[in-house]
């Protein structure tokens, strides 16, 4: 018998892993891509009490588009009070944003 293999490769999701000061992950959410877009998501947004609550003082996103490939990658840093101090986005294309 002739099995298909299947891959679990994200497929139009966004990862979301926040991590403490001891770069242990502390908050992990799996987010669909369109859903990204259209809300606010504590770990990111202006929600500082959830960063706090939570210890997290680095976010690393991936964001995968329809077909499974990573669109882009990106890091942000907050500070002791929750506030980002320095973000860095990696596009598909190469691109690098920095602030």
């Amino acid at each position: 018998m002739n099995a298909k293999k299947t891959t679990n490769k994200p497929r139009a999701v966004v990862i979301l892993r926040g991590f403490d000061a001891t770069n242990s992950i502390v908050s992990e959410e799996h987010i669909g891509l369109f859903e990204y877009y259209d809300q606010l998501h504590a770990v990111l947004d202006e929600d500082v009490a959830f960063r706090l609550g939570k210890g997290i003082r680095r976010v690393v996103g991936q964001i995968y588009n329809e077909k499974g490939e990573l669109d882009q990658e990106f890091v942000n840093d907050y500070d002791e009070s929750g506030k980002i101090i320095r973000s860095r986005i990696v596009f598909a294309d190469g691109t690098i944003s920095e602030r």
